[in-house]
């Protein structure tokens, strides 16, 4: 087994003990959400926000996921923030001041 695999049970482990144990964890601490679920979570936070920077992309949600989920490679690839932008721009036919928010949020929503 590769080591950096065992070394994620390990910590995994240890994690859920603490837990059992009411060690390390803190009721009031939100619960980190991963996974499918996770990521479905991700995306409606970000459609939330889109809808609510730019409201007429409203009937467009899925055809504005496919998009940001394009943009959201471009950010991974390190493209400028410039460059990201004038694509949202393009892509979200919005604003500069409009796109450079829609980024944000992907970037704090699902794009990390």
């Amino acid at each position: 087994m590769p080591t950096a695999v065992v070394g994620l049970m390990i910590a995994v482990g240890a994690l859920t003990a603490c837990e059992k144990d009411g060690g390390a964890s803190d009721a009031n601490e939100p619960a980190v959400i991963t996974g499918e679920e996770g990521q479905e979570e991700q995306e409606r936070m970000f459609l939330s926000d889109l809808v609510a920077i730019e409201p007429a992309l409203e009937p467009y949600k899925a055809e504005a996921m496919d998009i940001a989920q394009e943009i959201c490679v471009d950010v991974r690839l390190g493209q400028s923030d410039d460059t990201v932008t004038a694509k949202a721009v393009q892509r979200f036919h919005t604003t500069p001041e409009k796109a450079g928010r829609i980024v944000e949020s992907m970037r704090t929503s699902f794009c990390g």
